[in-house]
């Protein structure tokens, strides 16, 4: 055997969470010996990452959820239940075609009904079937996650994927536990194990429960981990297929779609039903009450064959007036707009809040890593009674304070060096790695005073937000009846409980009434630094204490950090403002600091009644006191993440449509509150994204900016292919009632109505919901919660251009020879009236389509821009369909008759005049765009 242990051994004894069978392997050491690995280096890249480990032990990989296949998809597109009865119309009608009716080739329509059908249903299967790829693509990307871990006695960054049985992984709060595995080092150590047990409570971990369990997240504590299963031999692995949600479901707007949709359908409906009883009344009164010739009298056959005319005729005109295509059509635009905002930084983890950022009127943004780069570099110490700013060197301390410096910084901290690159490549949180890189200036090796200090430490007391520090403690070597405190974070909340200060000779002594380091301080965030205090203090041993103390320390340095505004920020806040969002600021920091960087950002605006308040004193607002505040406040400095709770509940209730950000795992609960919560992909801890809506995976403000263009991309879109819709819908059914039941026959027939509607439902939805946003989406307001998604403006188009149609048709159907002389065409067979030939048909069929594809130019711009050629370069796939579907056209005109389009080929001049009149729509909707409606 070439481990000591085998998969199904370690397997059963971890599942059984029973402590002893872990002890009858040898406990953690054991095992981590049976597995060769060293528990303080980990794996020895050279001697035990080879094939065996992954061929005995498994790789990190989750089963994913089966694909559906694009057969399932068709399946589906036919459970539809008007399909199904224009299927079983069309099946009756080709029997009574082959053996009872009288005319010759009547099972033709049938037959150009089901290739009709087999179109629709192929493309909007198609569609459905690359929209569930690209979900399934993006939800890869969305659980790849990376990893610390401990190799050669270096913490490594990799791909949770790529970790292996035997790995240290080391693990900070807020951390995802990417593997089952038993706990090698805890301090305070609190798993969410919720969405594997159910139990809300935190699991606390420690030697007596040392069972950490892959999928699971830290909530409290740091530590390390020994990794004994993987992949599908977790617990994680072995339920995930009962875990997998299906990737798309319904957003608000697609429910508020679908609510237009069945009322648009039961317009259809009833206009269908309604000519179905006209026609049905006038066939019994012509055959049974009129007084018509022997030779025209209908027989029972000629009866039940026109009947089935009307009713394919009545059900096909409910398929093309039943808007699939507006579902279809959110669909595509947020398919579409996901996977360019995947490319802008944005993983979209919950699809209704890609539309919902698009009605943001406020963003609560934190400062670090967001604003700034969070490329901190410490650029001022002040120590002693000195200030040293720019480079340092060895020489900046005295040894006593560099040393005591050394230790505070190197033991209590989880940031590390990753490699050997030169310059070194840092780890861990921000702060705590420009403090490694300002020891590095110093020529301190971080690393040997950390190892040193590793077997001394009792407790860590991790950083959290109610503290503002991180505090470790250590027995010392030359007393063991003495600990040493390490602590270090927010200067005014660290130095006020300091009583004491390391000078420039490296002793310690009574911080006097008049000390120069509160002024140091204020100065230090008024230039725009983070400050960060470092202290210590020696107390009694007497066992674990729960909580770091409070009073006593000694000031060893006040530290200032900068960490530069990025450069487009300043822009994209402009930007905001002229989009009528407000940005406010909710940070950590010194009031001071935050002040100042919001300035630079263009945030804080005191001048014109910006507020800038401390966390504290807004949680002590009244209700009444905050709400008259809220609308002028820009800054929340000293911010918990109770406060930014409060803000983003107070401003829902407000009526503002909120987006807030959030890095930390106790920045859950705000970015669960927000209408859309914004997790940094860089900085946030695994608690922090899985809370959130969007990931924004390069911690830049200006990707959600970006977020806003592309939510307003897909309600902008959207109504595109409404008013387009709505359009189409007015005009087929006006033209097939008015005209089949004022003896006019029906001027589409029922294979030409469903390729209006592959037209109107497939087509134009793909054409229009994937038109890439414009900048000039940004400068206008966002849609609010109460607006129609139908516009005034988009009822005069959508009137106005359907009364240009209807007045173009009418006339074609009932006065073709006065307008083009006589046709020398066959008519067609009938009982009934003087109904017009197929040849006339063909050509109002033909105007009709062209008049369609022509307005749907004028869709591209629905709010009174004058070029709808905007930007028509990158809008291929529009130009892409266009074409397509003018082919299309062509050959259904002047091919189709014999596949039961019931077409005959035009004349060059009919051809003119077909897409003269269909060119018509421009002009028209060229004038509408200087008629505003308020």
């Amino acid at each position: 055997m070439v481990f000591g242990i085998t998969k199904e051994g370690i397997v059963d004894a971890w599942s059984s969470r029973d402590v002893a069978r872990i002890s009858e392997l040898g406990g953690v050491a054991g095992i981590a010996s049976k597995l060769k690995t060293d528990l303080r280096k980990g794996l020895n890249t050279e001697k035990q990452l080879n094939s065996d480990r992954k061929q005995v032990f498994g790789t990190n990989v989750f089963p994913e959820r089966e694909a559906r296949s694009f057969w399932e998809f068709v399946v589906e597109a036919f459970e539809d239940e008007t399909l199904r009865i224009l299927i079983a119309c069309a099946v009756v009608s080709l029997v009574f075609g082959f053996f009872f009716s009288n005319e010759p080739n009547a099972w033709i329509d049938s037959v150009g009904i089901f290739f009709a059908i087999f179109l629709v249903v192929s493309v909007s299967s198609l569609n459905n079937w690359q929209k569930e790829n690209q979900f399934r693509a993006l939800n890869r990307v969305k659980d790849d996650r990376t990893v610390k871990v401990l190799r050669d006695g270096r913490t490594l960054t990799m791909q949770a994927t790529d970790i292996l049985v035997g790995d240290i992984i080391k693990l900070d709060t807020g951390d995802y536990v990417p593997a089952d595995g038993l706990i090698v080092e805890c301090h305070g150590v609190g798993c969410d194990e919720s969405n594997l047990t159910g139990e809300s409570d935190t699991a606390e971990k420690s030697e007596f429960s040392p069972f950490m369990m892959a999928g699971t997240q830290l909530v409290d504590g740091v530590g390390s981990m020994l990794v004994t299963s993987v992949g599908v031999n977790t617990e994680w692995g072995r339920t995930l297929d009962k875990l997998q949600s299906e990737p798309s479901q319904e957003t608000p707007l697609e429910k508020e779609l679908e609510k237009v949709a069945d009322s648009i359908g039961r317009c259809g409906l009833t206009v269908a039903v309604l000519m179905f009883a006209v026609l049905t009344i006038k066939l019994l009164l012509a055959a049974f009450v009129y007084d018509v010739g022997e030779a025209d009298k209908l027989d029972s056959y000629g009866i039940l064959g026109e009947l089935l005319k009307y009713v394919l005729h009545a059900v096909s005109l409910v398929v093309a007036a039943v808007p699939e295509g507006l579902p279809l059509a959110v669909t595509i635009s947020l398919a579409f707009s996901t996977k360019k905002m995947l490319a802008d930084q944005n993983l979209v983890r919950n699809l209704a809040a890609c539309e919902t950022m698009g009605g943001a009127t406020t963003i609560c943004s934190d400062k670090t890593g967001t604003l700034t780069t969070n490329r901190m570099t410490v650029t001022e110490i002040f120590s002693g009674d000195t200030t040293h700013v720019g480079d340092f060197n060895a020489n900046t301390l005295n040894r006593e304070t560099l040393k005591v410096l050394t230790q505070a910084i190197s033991i209590n901290s989880t940031a590390d060096v990753v490699g050997n690159t030169e310059p070194p490549t840092y780890t861990g949180n921000k702060t705590e790695c420009a403090m490694l890189a300002m020891l590095s200036k110093m020529n301190v090796d971080y690393r040997t005073s950390r190892e040193e200090g590793r077997e001394l430490v009792k407790r860590v007391y991790p950083f959290s937000s109610e503290t503002k520090r991180m505090s470790t403690s250590i027995n010392l070597n030359n007393n063991n009846n003495k600990q040493r405190v390490f602590t270090k974070g927010a200067s005014e909340i660290v130095f006020a409980m300091c009583d004491r200060y390391v000078d420039n000779n490296g002793s310690t002594k009574p911080i006097p009434t008049n000390n120069t380091f509160s002024s140091v301080i204020t100065r230090m965030a008024e230039s725009g630094l983070r400050t960060i205090c470092v202290a210590y203090k020696d107390v009694d041993q007497s066992g674990q204490h729960l909580e770091a103390p409070q009073n006593e320390y000694i000031c060893v340095a006040i530290l200032g950090i900068k960490d530069p505004v990025r450069h487009q920020v300043p822009a994209a806040i402009r930007q905001c403002k002229r989009s009528g969002i407000l940005v406010r600021m909710v940070t950590g920091d010194n009031v001071s600091t935050a002040k100042q960087i919001a300035r630079e950002c263009g945030i804080y605006d005191p001048e014109h009644g910006g507020i800038a308040i401390e966390g504290p004193e807004f949680r002590a607002l009244s209700m009444v006191e905050m709400e008259e505040m809220l609308p002028k406040i820009q800054v929340l400095a000293r911010s918990t993440p109770t406060d930014k709770h409060l803000l983003v509940t107070t401003l829902k209730r407000m009526g503002e449509i909120v987006a807030v950000t959030g890095d930390g795992t106790n920045d859950a609960a705000a970015l669960k509150a927000a209408n859309v919560g914004l997790s940094m992909g860089l900085s946030g801890t695994e608690v922090a994204k899985e809370a959130s809506d969007i990931v924004i995976m390069d911690d830049d403000f200006s990707s959600i900016v970006k977020s806003v263009k592309w939510g307003r991309s897909v309600y902008e879109n959207v109504r595109k292919f409404l008013q387009f819709q709505i359009t189409i819908n007015i005009v087929a059914v006006m033209i097939t009632f008015v005209s089949s039941v004022t003896n006019g026959g029906f001027p589409l027939t029922a294979v030409q109505l469903l390729w209006v509607n592959l037209i109107m439902d497939t087509f134009a939805a793909l054409a229009l919901s994937t038109e890439p946003p414009s900048e000039d989406l940004l400068n206008r307001k966002p849609h609010g919660r109460s607006d129609s998604i139908i516009t005034k403006n988009m009822w005069k188009n959508i009137l106005v251009q359907s009364a240009l149609q209807l007045a173009i048709l009418l006339p074609l159907i009932y006065s073709h020879e006065s307008l083009l002389g006589p046709i020398s065409t066959p008519e067609l067979p009938n009982h009934l009236s003087n109904k017009r030939s197929s040849h006339d048909y063909t050509l109002v069929f033909n105007v009709f389509v062209w008049c369609q594809l022509f307005n749907m130019w004028n869709a591209r711009k629905i709010n009174n821009e004058l070029n709808i050629f905007e930007n028509i370069s990158k809008s291929w796939i529009f130009v892409v369909i266009f074409i397509i579907t003018a082919i299309g056209q062509v050959a259904i005109t002047e091919y189709g008759g014999p596949v039961g389009f019931g077409t005959t080929g035009l004349t060059s001049h009919e051809w003119i005049l077909s897409i003269g009149l269909g060119l018509s729509a421009l002009p028209v909707g060229y004038a509408l765009r200087f008629i505003r409606m308020f």
